[in-house]
């Protein structure tokens, strides 16, 4: 089975487009607040790959304040093959008072709960397969050690039936910060069920480590991309590089002062590798 390009979506990659230098088959939009308005400027171009949804440790009241009933339209119109979600718990998104660190067997047996119900809620709400995305960890900022445990991964996507889209820089960030080898982290993840593979250059950042920074990648990303394409029935290769959004923008023009020929190189050489 041949396997697809995508890059999310930013103006350096409408301008390769529109002048033929890099050839794509999807862009990927995250941003349900310009949803609409991206879309309009990206569908005509090529099909789109949906990705707005938010975490999985979210509470039900977040689930419920979603735009549901237009979801099945935006799907159609960007012919999105599948939609996905991350593996993601927050602190200040449980009822309690809970460690980023350590958490008891109570609290991560209820923390699985929710990442199952909501999994199912989504899947009962899409006309389309789920993805469930795997985050960066640090101990400082972000999720609960739980999200990122190859175990709790393996037993949301059991109980759901859901896919897996495997980010490598959230994969390389989380097994830095966990002190585990990068390699052996992957093979304890349920590969066999991704679908997807969004592919960015972490960063090390100061004292804080290895950090996710959507920068151009390096060699050592693309050794592991062709590790792990070895090893997956992935269908599409997103590259997430810069994006829009005061965010993004500003982290994009830091990370390269030529921001659409990395781009290019990036691209250019992604296509080579999937043929």
């Amino acid at each position: 089975m041949s396997i697809s390009l995508g890059c999310n979506y930013s103006r350096p990659l409408m301008h390769l487009l529109e002048s033929g230098a890099v050839e794509l088959d999807w862009i990927k939009l995250s941003r349900l607040d310009v949803l609409e308005e991206e879309m309009a400027a990206a569908r005509p171009m090529r099909r789109v790959l949906l990705h707005v949804l938010g975490h999985l440790g979210s509470p039900p009241s977040y689930w419920e304040s979603l735009p549901w009933e237009s979801m099945p339209g935006w799907i159609e119109a960007a012919g999105s093959p599948h939609m996905a979600v991350h593996l993601q718990l927050n602190p200040e998104e449980w009822e309690e008072a809970v460690d980023r660190r350590f958490q008891s067997r109570e609290q991560v047996r209820a923390m699985v709960r929710r990442f199952v119900e909501n999994t199912r809620y989504v899947k009962g709400r899409l006309p389309v397969p789920v993805l469930v995305e795997n985050v960066p960890y640090y101990a400082h900022r972000a999720t609960v050690r739980v999200a990122v445990q190859p175990e709790e991964m393996w037993e949301v996507l059991e109980a759901t039936g859901a896919g897996m889209l495997l980010d490598t820089s959230h994969l390389r960030c989380a097994a830095w910060h966990l002190g585990v080898d990068s390699r052996a982290y992957a093979l304890a993840m349920p590969l066999e069920k991704v679908r997807e593979i969004h592919v960015s250059g972490p960063r090390i950042r100061n004292d804080l480590g290895l950090r996710d920074r959507h920068c151009e990648l390096l060699d050592e990303d693309y050794v592991l991309l062709d590790w792990l394409l070895e090893r997956t029935t992935s269908r599409v290769v997103s590259l997430e590089y810069g994006g829009t959004g005061p965010k993004f923008e500003a982290r994009e023009e830091a990370a390269e002062r030529n921001a659409p020929r990395a781009l290019e190189r990036q691209l250019l050489r992604l296509r080579r590798m999937l043929g």
